[in-house]
């Protein structure tokens, strides 16, 4: 490579000059393979990362081809500088959206939510319409949320998924990018097309209508499994999707995935609780001849913390029966035991002839006998005689342990407590325990509950008692169920509708006629 080398005013970063060349450069003969044929012998080249000029003629560059190529250089450099500074707002963007949609995710628990928060920033600042199909754990793909440009066109696109949902083993794109994990890129679809990955005429009337010709499908992917897909369907060529706006969208899958596989964990979490609180409670509460029995319970902080309060309804006798209710410390797998160690045990210690003080005793035993650690609860034990005539007025007997004493409303509405605190089950080495005698007349009913039904902040024990009085002396004469029903939304609009602790509930009444 022979010829004469030029850089432009000496300065370093500045134009430089190569002419007389009996040979092109390698380096630049590698950019274009025909180059050498052309005859070239002179080579301007200005910074703009580098822009080049040839010429297959030998004439002076430093004159003429230096100024022309600096010109060029800095109207291109102009316009990069333009496309850069675009470049760096979508980026922008584009980090704004996805702090947005790991905010909105967060503040939703379940999985419809959080879909629902996607297709709302997906639309339209990625595409047209943007739907959200999960893989739900028996195989079916079910469609949780869609949005649209024309909020029509999602509602149309729901329903068409409702009356045809995708065969996870056929042919359609978000059954395939669950099977493969990758992402299908729908460009332009043709009419044969549309017909495969279709399967009702509505939907491919939609389609053309509308004109969604071109799609993305991406996997949701977290902790090694395919949750599911984000599709998002656009009028344009799915070509548009450049480098920055594909960056964008593959992230906002990512962050999506993690944030919905949070909330399946949740749900599955939450079941799991759910199923266990419901064991810890009898199914049903017996049919008792000659009263009437009803129950509410409201459990209070996650939805997938077990234990706290419980109850029980069983017959110990040909006209007896034993009612408890109580709390034990704590949530959690620990005080879930020991909610299913005390209603095993209250239910094997009683019988007609033991006192229900003698039934709270051998529950206090075991506690301390299965817990090393400090493990208690409270509890109120009642024992129903029933009158032998079927008449008159039903003897009651209860024991309380740590526990709130019961209310007997009477008829004439006046409200009384019966029976004393004694000591929480499971804490003192010898708890006092006693009983309580009293009469439940046709028309009158007890009420049980725990202290969920009393704890509200910032006010003394006595000024609880009282308010549930008077609410209790409002229902004097009103069914069982309403009784129950109305004291427990009370006890939560009081607690500003988000009650601290459990709320538990039992109401006997004795039946009027």
């Amino acid at each position: 490579m022979a010829g004469t080398v030029a850089v432009v005013d000496g300065v370093l970063g500045g134009p430089a000059v190569l002419m007389g060349l009996l040979a092109i450069p390698p380096v630049i003969a590698a950019t274009n393979a025909s180059l050498p044929e052309t005859g070239l012998v002179s080579i301007v080249c200005a910074v703009l990362g580098i822009l080049s000029g040839l010429w297959n003629a030998n004439i002076d560059l430093v004159v003429y081809g230096v100024e022309l190529l600096t010109v060029m250089a800095g109207g291109v450099a102009g316009l990069w500088v333009a496309s850069l500074r675009v470049d760096l707002k979508r980026e922008q963007q584009s980090s704004e959206l996805l702090g947005e949609a790991g905010a909105l995710m967060e503040d939703a628990l379940d999985r419809t939510e959080r879909s629902e928060h996607l297709v709302e920033l997906a639309v339209p600042a990625l595409g047209d319409v943007a739907m959200v199909d999960m893989l739900e754990e028996d195989g079916s793909i079910v469609r949780l949320a869609a949005k649209s440009r024309d909020p029509k066109v999602a509602k149309l696109f729901s329903k068409l998924r409702e009356k045809s949902p995708i065969d996870p083993a056929g042919p359609h794109p978000v059954a395939e990018a669950i099977r493969t994990g990758e992402t299908i890129e729908l460009d332009q679809l043709s009419e044969d097309e549309i017909e495969e990955i279709t399967t009702r005429e509505d939907e491919r009337d939609l389609l053309r209508r509308h004109r969604f010709r071109s799609a993305l499908v991406l996997p949701l992917k977290a902790r090694g499994s395919v949750l599911g897909t984000l599709t998002l369907w656009i009028t344009r060529s799915a070509n548009a999707f450049d480098a920055t706006a594909r960056r964008a969208v593959d992230r906002l899958a990512e962050r999506a995935a993690i944030g919905l596989d949070n909330a399946r964990l949740h749900e599955q979490q939450a079941h799991i609780a759910a199923v266990l609180q419901h064991s810890l409670l009898p199914r049903s509460l017996p049919e008792i001849q000659g009263f009437e029995l009803a129950s509410r319970f409201l459990a209070a902080g996650e939805a997938y913390e077990v234990g706290g309060d419980f109850y029980d309804a069983f017959r110990t006798g040909s006209r007896s029966w034993n009612i408890v209710i109580g709390d034990v410390c704590g949530k959690g797998p620990e005080a879930a035991a020991l909610t299913s160690l005390a209603r095993h045990t209250v239910r094997t210690a009683s019988d007609p002839r033991t006192r229900p003080s003698a039934v709270l005793r051998a529950l206090h035993d075991s506690i301390k006998a299965e817990h090393t650690d400090l493990r208690f609860c409270t509890a109120a034990l009642l024992r129903v005689d029933q009158p032998a005539n079927g008449n008159g007025s039903a003897r009651l007997t209860i024991s309380l342990g740590g526990h709130p004493p019961p209310l007997i409303v009477r008829r004439g509405g006046e409200v009384e407590a019966v029976g004393s605190p004694g000591s929480l089950l499971g804490a003192l080495p010898d708890p006092e325990l006693s009983d309580a005698g009293d009469s439940l007349a046709p028309g009158e009913s007890l009420i049980l509950y725990t202290d969920g039904m009393l704890d509200a902040r910032n006010r003394r024990r006595g000024d609880e008692q009282s308010w549930l009085r008077k609410q209790a002396a409002k229902l004097a004469g009103a069914p069982a169920e309403e009784v129950a029903e109305r004291l427990t939304s009370a006890a939560v609009r009081r607690h500003g509708g988000e009650p601290r602790d459990d709320i538990a509930v039992i109401v006997l009444q004795r039946a009027s006629g």
